[in-house]
């Protein structure tokens, strides 16, 4: 068995597994290296041995009774999410040839210690180890306060600004606009930064996950504001109310999260925490430097 140190979000993480390679090999993850090991708050244990046909067959009842959301992927085929009230969550990705990735997740002690069981060895998907990670530690991360966010995350003069939205509204190419017309600003994460309140402080943190984008940067920063993009024909920039804030929030936390009614729980209360401290904008935009120039002044304008 191997021994990683991590620290994620803030948060201390020792993943223990039975992999032949040291996790710190994969993308990303030895810029988050931590060597003083004894301090961590969160424990993963991986056993990635087992093949799929072993997992479906143990876990087959819970399989058939207890189906939270699926949804057609497209790197990942079909993902199937079951949980239960025990703190126990299974992930099923079945690809179109068929290829099956099983995750299983039982939580301890209030998201403190994290047995994770999944068919690595038998797929050898570099990819899917990368989700087991990603989605263990965004269900264990949420116990302890912290929620990864779909966005791509802009830094400038020491803040950042976290652009949401769907998949292909924009997010990317409005942070390229970004560094392309605003000098200083740099890109922090493009997929899946982690959310923190910090002695009542907004603060978001690079992590090892950045989607298409190897965009690692082990910092964090203070969140100057939240901003959904929507497509349109002109440039317009609206600052949210409440209600219109958590609407623009909640579908870029994980749906693992989304549709786990325990967590989704602990989300919304971290969620209407972060709307107190930061606005939240709706940015219907068109793809060019003057969009981005609207958002920039918009933002630190309305700082002052």
């Amino acid at each position: 068995m191997s021994v990683d140190h991590y620290i994620i979000g803030g948060l201390g993480v020792q993943i223990t597994s039975d992999l032949s390679a040291p996790l710190s090999r994969i993308g990303g993850f030895s810029l988050f290296a931590n060597d003083h090991g004894s301090d961590f708050s969160l424990s993963l244990k991986m056993d990635t041995t087992s093949s799929g046909d072993e997992l479906e067959a143990h876990y087959a009842d819970f399989i058939e009774d207890r189906l939270i959301y699926s949804v057609n992927t497209e790197e990942l085929g079909t993902l199937y999410h079951y949980s239960d009230s025990e703190g126990r969550y299974i992930f099923r990705m079945v690809e179109p040839d068929g290829k099956r990735t099983i995750i299983v997740i039982d939580c301890n002690s209030g998201g403190q210690l994290i047995d994770v069981k999944s068919n690595w060895d038998e797929i050898r998907s570099a990819g899917a180890l990368r989700f087991s990670l990603w989605v263990a530690y965004s269900i264990t991360s949420a116990y302890n306060l912290r929620i990864p966010i779909h966005s791509s995350t802009i830094v400038y003069d020491r803040k950042a600004v976290l652009f949401l939205g769907e998949s292909g509204t924009g997010k990317s190419t409005h942070t390229k606009l970004w560094l392309n017309n605003i000098p200083g600003a740099f890109l922090l994460n493009d997929d899946c930064p982690i959310v923190n309140i910090v002695s009542g402080q907004v603060v978001v943190y690079g992590s090892p996950w950045s989607g298409k984008t190897p965009c690692y940067v082990n910092e964090h920063y203070p969140v100057a504001a939240f901003v959904r993009i929507v497509r349109a024909p002109y440039n317009k920039m609206t600052k949210l109310s409440n209600l219109g804030a958590f609407a623009a929030l909640y579908p870029s936390c994980p749906p693992a999260l989304a549709n786990d009614t325990p967590l989704s729980d602990i989300i919304c209360q971290i969620l209407s925490s972060i709307i107190e401290r930061v606005p939240v904008y709706r940015l219907e935009c068109l793809p060019n430097s003057d969009a981005a120039l609207h958002s920039f002044n918009t933002i630190f304008t309305d700082e002052q």
